[in-house]
């Protein structure tokens, strides 16, 4: 009796007095269906320290009980939702403890379901390898025990890899088994979640009015059951859609609604996702104080979240699990190796088999610490080459905003106006590009316009610049690392052409030949040899060198050449010559940044 009144403050007491009653929630000594069932339900509503708490005191009763299933599930939701409050180190650690809970219980649904949560964790992560594996395993399970619920759940979140990797089509096919799925059950909540996604797919194919038919369509659903986080998801939706159809307001005002929910609940991804949108679209309104609060704010949320010490703490978590696990394995497979010694009384056998089981253990430990060593050595490289690249584009980015300041405090708005929409565009670019290993051609030339049309326009026109390939140079075809261009052009004007007044030339050639890309950067300036500036040399200097790390990380992955030459013209001005590798397949179809489920 005690329960079902606990039960009955949890879901009205809230509502009335919050502070009460998370302290009644604290008291709950006992658990059964009804009580999981309904802390699932606050969970779904938005009310996660509530939900929280609940799990937590079913996991105090369940252990109490020896209960191991139940034991399991409840870990694997206390998971989840530190998970979506982006405390992955501490989800990781309670999806381990569910996985050994329900390998002890023999629960395989539990296994295949726990494994499904874990590849969303590393979705959020763009870890989509691992996060497929995942999925992979859990999907296997679910087919074999015929739950179609659940196996409508590992299609849908399959679907989402394929959305992120630009693989549209493939997605829409993903999305739409598991809302026929989801669709012969009744599921509405499961419904409202296959919409949005295809929804996002629509959208990511610019086809915007299709796109925010689905997501009223999903919106109106999550409404209806008053799920307060897939409430925030969907605002933000609405929201993208007519930021990208250029009704701003309309944009502002969904993307406040979402912020509000999600900032009431908690939901950390979600917040960082709306406060970038937030970013782009003051952006284009050109509301420069809103658009510098909100990508601060933004700024502040993702490094809280997604540094790369969280990332290389999740890794060694997960490295230190499946290490304890084989010794665990190896253990009990010693210790039923010495019982049937004992048993059998036979020395020779003893013998015989304790030299195999050395040799195996051996064995086995070398293949398993290099096996460790490799996937350490190759994560390393990629964290890298990621942080080098931030690197560059933060750099770039505050050297854009100082000629903004100077333009406001010119009070020349006409210019300051001009100069902030082509930031954004650049803007757009850089958030969406600055995560890839590769774009096209195409894309780095379009980012290289937005900057010489911001930097002409700083600098008074004092200098022209010009793109030089030939016509049949398929630049939608061949790869380049993102911004690797940048700091050359940045280097030829800061340092090269600045400090003149006109007649200024800039001229960025691309030249394919039959095994290599070549590209010649040349400038008419000063010179390299006349660089005298300290501070200018070694600003040049660190530039260079951030740029030749990245090339050497690209000359290990691709086992091919690549060479940097800077050198002085006889009369004026500087040649930077860059030959790289043809690069054809690694380049994404589609760059867009959409919401996980």
């Amino acid at each position: 009796m005690k329960c079902v009144y606990l039960i009955l403050i949890v879901v009205v007491g809230f509502f009335i007095n919050p502070n009460k009653c998370l302290a009644e929630v604290e008291s709950i000594k006992c658990c059964n269906d009804s009580v999981f069932g309904k802390a699932k339900e606050l969970y779904l509503c938005g009310k996660t320290d509530s939900a929280l708490l609940i799990f937590e005191n079913c996991l105090k009763y369940y252990t109490k009980e020896r209960n191991i299933a139940k034991c399991g599930e409840t870990l694997n939701q206390i998971a989840i939702i530190y998970r979506d409050k982006g405390d992955f180190s501490t989800a990781i650690n309670y999806f381990q403890q569910a996985l050994d809970k329900h390998n002890i219980a023999g629960n395989i649904e539990g296994i295949a379901q726990t494994y499904n949560s874990m590849g969303i964790l590393y979705m959020s992560w763009k870890d989509y390898d691992v996060a497929l594996e995942y999925y992979k395993k859990s999907l296997r399970v679910f087919y074999v025990l015929n739950l179609d619920l659940k196996v409508a759940d590992v299609l849908n979140n399959i679907g989402l890899i394929h959305k992120y990797q630009g693989q549209n089509k493939i997605a829409i096919s993903y999305f739409e088994k598991s809302l026929l799925i989801r669709q012969r059950f009744g599921d509405k909540y499961k419904i409202a979640v296959s919409l949005h996604n295809i929804g996002t797919v629509y959208s990511a194919m610019a086809d915007y009015k299709i796109a925010l038919d689905y997501y009223q369509k999903a919106y109106e659903i999550r409404e209806n059951l008053g799920l307060r986080n897939e409430i925030a998801v969907s605002l933000n939706a609405i929201g993208s859609v007519y930021m990208n159809i250029n009704m701003h307001d309309y944009a502002d005002e969904y993307f406040n609604k979402g912020m509000n929910i999600a900032l009431e609940t908690g939901y950390s991804q979600m917040i960082i996702t709306i406060y970038e949108n937030m970013t782009l679209n003051y952006s284009e309104m050109g509301n420069n104080e809103k658009f510098r609060e909100c990508f601060d704010k933004y700024l502040g949320y993702y490094d809280s979240i997604y540094s790369l010490d969280k990332h290389r703490q999740l890794l060694e978590l997960q490295t230190i699990y499946e290490t304890e696990k084989k010794e665990q394995e190896i253990k009990n497979l010693n210790n039923d190796i010495a019982i049937k010694n004992l048993k059998s009384q036979r020395s020779q056998l003893i013998q015989a088999m304790l030299i195999v089981t050395i040799v195996l253990l051996l064995f086995f430990s070398f293949f398993f610490y290099r096996s460790i060593r490799l996937k350490s050595d190759l994560r390393i490289k990629d964290l890298n080459q990621r942080l080098l690249r931030l690197q560059m584009n933060t750099h770039f980015i505050f050297n854009s905003l100082g000629a903004v300041q100077d333009y406001i405090l010119q009070e020349n708005p006409l210019k300051a106006t001009k100069y902030l929409s082509d930031f954004a565009k650049l803007m757009r670019s850089i958030l969406n590009f600055y995560t890839l290993d590769f774009i096209t051609f195409a894309k780095e030339i379009e980012m290289l316009e937005y900057y010489l049309n911001l930097q002409t326009i700083r600098f008074n026109n004092s200098f022209e610049y010009s793109f030089q390939y030939d016509v049949e140079f398929d630049l939608d075809y061949y790869c380049i690392p993102p911004m690797l261009l940048q700091p050359f052009v940045e280097n030829a004007i800061e340092h090269g052409l600045r400090k003149m007044k006109s007649g200024g030339k800039l001229k960025i050639e691309i030249i394919k030949t039959e095994k290599n890309i070549n590209i010649n950067i040349v400038d008419n300036g000063i010179g390299i040899s006349n660089i005298k500036n300290a501070k200018e040399s070694i600003h040049k200097s660190m530039a260079i060198d951030i740029t030749k790390e990245r090339l050497k990380l690209l000359v290990k992955e691709n086992k091919k050449d690549i060479n940097i030459i800077i050198k002085g013209l006889e009369r004026e001005g500087t040649l930077v010559t860059l030959n790289l590798p043809l690069i054809t397949n690694r380049c994404p179809k589609k760059y867009d940044k959409n919401s996980n489920n």
